[in-house]
């Protein structure tokens, strides 16, 4: 079942009809299976075993016909990466701090200080400065690390 969810775009893009589907797919998949294995052990099939096990088949490829048999890739996860070991000590402590408020009044109940406090840590944790990069085009989307801060005017 996994692996044809995963064919469709993974389990946040289908539906709880294309689920029903899959999960009918599987389990004919694995009535033909064991069918098979009667086949392979038996050396023989009789004619009405046969056009059993045909018409299952028949009945699975149009239950994949219906679900697509073409894999869909999923769209890219552009969500950011927060990575804590970036951060300090010290910031780790106030980034939990921060959220932790953010979480109780929600990000609006914060502060317009804390708000970007908070802004700064996590654009520390993903990689990405809010430095020169806010506000000159040469430096956008650049990793944090490479920004050169000392060109900045004070």
């Amino acid at each position: 079942m996994a692996n044809h969810v995963q064919d469709l775009g993974g389990p946040e893009h289908i539906t709880q009809s294309q689920f029903a589907l899959v999960r009918a797919a599987a389990t004919t998949t694995i009535i033909l299976e064991k069918w098979e294995l009667q086949f392979a052990t038996e050396g023989t099939v009789s004619i009405a075993d046969l056009l059993g096990y045909q018409t299952t088949l028949n009945s699975l490829r149009r239950v994949l016909e219906t679900l697509g048999l073409n894999r869909v890739v999923p769209p890219p996860d552009t969500r950011p990466v927060m990575d804590m070991t970036k951060l300090t000590d010290a910031e780790q402590q106030r980034f939990k701090l921060l959220s932790h408020k953010a979480d109780e009044v929600g990000m609006q109940g914060l502060s317009e200080s804390n708000l970007l406090e908070l802004q700064t840590l996590v654009g520390k944790a993903t990689g990405r400065g809010s430095g020169p990069s806010s506000n000159d085009a040469a430096y956008r989307e650049r990793p944090f690390h490479e920004i050169e801060y000392s060109r900045q005017s004070k």
